[in-house]
């Protein structure tokens, strides 16, 4: 198995991750804010990342300053201010559109790893990218943008910092293992958030048992989520993982189907074959110069 199929279905695995989120999401909402609710998983998850780590006997002291900065930006800003940033959008403005606007981060993805790792998109990837907008646009079906303009910039702002995550990611997989990269970058989310949830987003009640177990789960889903995207980066370009893991929307949409029985409609179903088709071109085999690029670099 080649490394990018081996890297498609590492981030195909993190989509299945992603998917089953919304779902914990509403289960939390019952008792716990938005920032509460991110803080406390992420936490959790920080410390299941501890204990594989230790139980692996790979815990690391990261010497390098510029991994240590990059760590802290992917954790404070491409995963925990990204995720605040994104509940806030879809609290100011519809759904569809902060979700669209989330998820047009592959062609920042695609932009950032091109000025930062010098990776150049070929013909199949630039082709994969237009037919994952195109299904993006179907299957979020975005209207009159310019309305509740606060809610979707700050989900553009959200799917910018996502991209950072990405780029980051495969930056540091070149040295760092997929779970060392994952444990630090929750370590700094959860450190980031935790103020926040402090001043504005305190639980004011006693959490039940079945919150705590969601939270246990839902932290466990992002480790392993996480966990299977930075692995997948090490053997993917950062243009062709981000466009899979566009796989997400359409995993959920199958999900809210099956779970809530909410039945998409008929340019959902396009959107979802057009990203389908998308994923399928963006595994494409790479020109071997190409691949290697990144291999040649030195630093950002």
């Amino acid at each position: 198995m080649n490394k990018k199929v081996k890297g498609s279905l590492y981030l195909l695995l993190a989509s299945a991750c992603y998917a089953v989120m919304p779902v914990m999401v509403r289960e939390l909402n019952k008792e716990l804010g938005p920032i509460a609710q991110v803080t406390l998983r992420l936490s959790v998850a920080f410390l299941i990342g501890l204990a594989v780590l230790r139980k692996q006997k790979h815990i690391t002291h990261i010497s390098s300053l510029t991994d240590l900065c990059i760590l802290a930006i992917m954790g404070i800003f491409g995963y925990g201010l990204a995720i605040v940033l994104l509940s806030i959008g879809m609290i100011q403005a519809p759904i569809n559109s902060t979700l669209f606007l989330f998820s047009v981060n592959c062609i920042w993805t695609s932009l950032f790893a091109w000025l930062f790792l010098k990776e150049k998109m070929q013909r199949h990837t630039w082709l994969a990218l237009s037919i994952s907008i195109a299904g993006i646009l179907f299957l979020f079906n975005p209207a009159n943008l310019t309305a509740n303009l606060i809610g979707n910039v700050f989900a553009l702002l959200s799917g910018i910092l996502t991209a950072t995550y990405y780029v980051g990611s495969r930056y540091l997989g070149r040295t760092k293992s997929s779970i060392e990269i994952t444990v630090w970058s929750l370590g700094f989310a959860a450190l980031s958030l935790l103020p926040l949830m402090l001043l504005a987003d305190m639980p004011k009640q006693q959490l039940s048992l079945y919150t705590w177990s969601i939270v246990l789960l839902f932290a466990l889903d992002n480790f392993l989520g996480y966990t299977f995207v930075n692995k997948g980066f090490s053997h993917i370009n950062a243009a062709s993982g981000s466009i899979i893991l566009l796989a997400e929307p359409v995993l959920g949409t199958m999900l809210a189907y099956f779970w809530y029985d909410e039945l998409p409609g008929t340019l959902a179903l396009i959107g979802s074959c057009l990203i389908a088709a998308s994923i399928v071109v963006a595994s494409f085999p790479d020109r071997r110069k190409a691949t290697d690029a990144l291999d040649t670099q030195t630093g950002l």
